[in-house]
């Protein structure tokens, strides 16, 4: 799944969104012991969950129930099966939690990036936690909702065009599906009138797009998020 920053996601949900940031903001502070007793407990909630309420758990993590406090314990989960996309693909409806209806899920499905796409369910809070977590990790390069940013992933334009701006969220999407060497003039050209904080990429997409540039003799354009600032210590060296 590859995650996407999306300004619709926020007003959905505005309140929780910001709940969760906050929470993100304030426990990355607290204590290794606090810290791990907060994921033993996560954990524990959704291993019961999945054993309790989701057939293909039951039948395929069920006869680990018994050890379930042991690797919550060492939070280690090595001994459980592993899920692969290929068993999401197979299992799809046995996947589907019994109570799935009440946590208000949606379906959507990978890009296909790495082979055939692969359909899942995602529920409105899994929304919140990622826009939260995402928010959160751009605020540690200095971005702040809102400020412009480029955008090099699954853009898919409706025309021959190479880019397309989105008010919404303030950024400039540069195509990658017509990825070529010979277009890397105007792409930087367009950052740089555009001048992002930051550029968000698929990491063979960001690979080449320098690798061109440096083939080419032209100088990666300025993308500065640490303009902006971000507190990089806690506000309160108590907080818990």
């Amino acid at each position: 799944m590859y995650l996407i920053f999306r300004l619709r996601d926020y007003l959905f949900s505005p309140l929780a969104i910001a709940r969760e940031h906050a929470f993100l903001d304030r426990s990355q502070w607290s204590s290794p012991e606090t810290r791990r007793a907060w994921v033993q407990e996560r954990l524990e909630h959704t291993l019961d969950h999945a054993v309790r309420d989701v057939p293909y758990y039951r039948r395929t993590l069920g006869p680990y129930r018994d050890r379930f406090p042991d690797m919550i314990d060492r939070l280690d989960l090595a001994e459980l099966p592993l899920l692969t996309k290929e068993d999401v693909r197979t299992h799809y409806d046995e996947l589907c939690a019994d109570d799935s209806a009440r946590y208000h899920v949606g379906t959507t499905e990978t890009s296909g990036s790495t082979g055939t796409p692969t359909r899942f369910m995602v529920d409105r809070e899994s929304n919140v936690h990622q826009f939260a977590a995402i928010w959160r990790v751009l605020n540690w390069a200095g971005y702040r909702f809102g400020q412009p940013y480029a955008d090099m992933t699954g853009f898919l334009p409706r025309s021959d065009g190479l880019a397309a701006y989105d008010w919404r969220t303030n950024c400039l999407h540069l195509s990658t599906f017509n990825f070529k060497k010979a277009h890397m003039p105007e792409y930087v050209a367009r950052l740089r009138r555009f001048h992002p904080v930051f550029i968000k990429a698929y990491p063979s997409a960001i690979d080449l797009f320098c690798r061109w540039l440096r083939e080419l003799g032209i100088d990666f354009p300025e993308v500065d998020a640490s303009r902006v600032g971000y507190r990089q210590f806690p506000p309160d060296e108590t907080a818990e």
